[in-house]
């Protein structure tokens, strides 16, 4: 797969020149010096050339096939000598590309369908690539972020919001239901700070719990943490698949959540949780807190948060440790 923004060109130089200047590229041109058999005449050929060659074409007219970036805002050449297999555009990592991600920001993004093995896309989900990074998918990008409920989605710097939905600011999703229950998630941040959830111990149906009281237990591998619950009220219900296969809430955070509450003070209860675009703005002040704190105190760039879930493994314990403590309810 290659990226729908890398192009290719024939572009027409003259070699006799200073400097490479570009003629442009026309088949149909035959009053052209360079093609018509008259290039003698062209002052630059006579300043190097000592006789003409039996072609009409002049011998210093090249062609070479040029490859840019359509994406860029300008036409930026791209080295020709790179290999295909090392270089973003020509491979299936084009998705990691600043200009590519960009255009999906702005809404000009070209969707590339996929024609994998389901078994790599979500349940409901369209099979379209978007510019993100996903760990389990092996296209390297993620299927859009939409099921057939047509989820809203923004991505501040590879980290999916979910618009519609309630944020705790220790990175908790909430959904308000009909019957005005809550159903509490992990959102996409807290998840990549986790890394890969290996288990999960859910608290007891009809438990009546405390703000600030341990909620429930995660397990990463040798590593583990106790989430604290944000607000009061009753465990209605809890979601029984993760605790039989915990690899969903790895594949999408948001599809699953983990509690549904009875809050004690609903209306408290929201007053207190980000939404729309003051989600967005808590969401970009953290993605730059994270970044800050990742690459000024653990030494590993971040450069979007596709790239921070190849830097967790990364991190030691203590560091792990001090970043759950930031951002997560523990």
């Amino acid at each position: 797969m290659k990226c729908p923004y890398f192009e290719e060109e024939i572009v027409r130089f003259c070699e006799a020149y200073p400097i490479r200047k570009e003629i442009p590229y026309d088949s149909n041109i035959s009053n052209s010096l360079c093609l018509d058999g008259n290039y003698t005449k062209c002052s630059e050929f006579q300043k190097v050339a000592r006789r003409a060659s039996d072609s009409k074409k002049c011998p210093f007219l090249k062609e070479v096939v040029m490859r840019y970036c359509s994406a860029y805002p300008v036409k930026k050449g791209i080295p020709f000598d790179i290999s295909d297999n090392d270089y973003l555009c020509k491979g299936d990592n084009f998705v990691k590309c600043d200009e590519y991600q960009k255009k999906f920001k702005e809404g000009e993004g070209k969707m590339e369908k996929l024609h994998g093995d389901a078994k790599y896309f979500q349940p409901n989900f369209w099979k379209v690539c978007r510019p993100r990074l996903c760990p389990n998918c092996p296209y390297e990008g993620m299927c859009v972020a939409a099921s057939k409920m047509a989820r809203d989605v923004e991505f501040i710097d590879g980290f999916m919001l979910i618009n519609g939905f309630y944020y705790y600011d220790k990175h908790l999703w909430f959904d308000l239901g009909r019957d005005d229950t809550l159903r509490m998630g992990l959102d996409d941040f807290g998840k990549k700070i986790l890394g890969e959830i290996t288990g999960i111990e859910l608290p007891e149906k009809s438990k009546s719990v405390d703000a600030g009281e341990v909620l429930l237990r995660i397990i990463c591998g040798d590593r583990d943490l106790k989430l604290r619950s944000p607000i009061a009220g009753e465990v209605k219900r809890t979601n029984s698949k993760l605790e039989k296969d915990i690899s969903l809430i790895n594949e999408d955070p948001y599809e699953q959540w983990m509690i549904r509450f009875a809050p004690a003070d609903l209306e408290e209860n929201l007053k207190g949780f980000y939404y729309g675009e003051e989600a967005q703005k808590w969401l970009e002040r953290d993605v730059d807190r994270l970044r800050y704190r990742v690459e000024s105190e653990v030494g590993v760039t971040v450069a979007d948060g596709g790239a921070f879930v190849q830097t967790v493994d990364k991190i030691d314990e203590s560091e792990w440790e001090n970043l759950v403590k930031e951002f997560l309810p523990v």
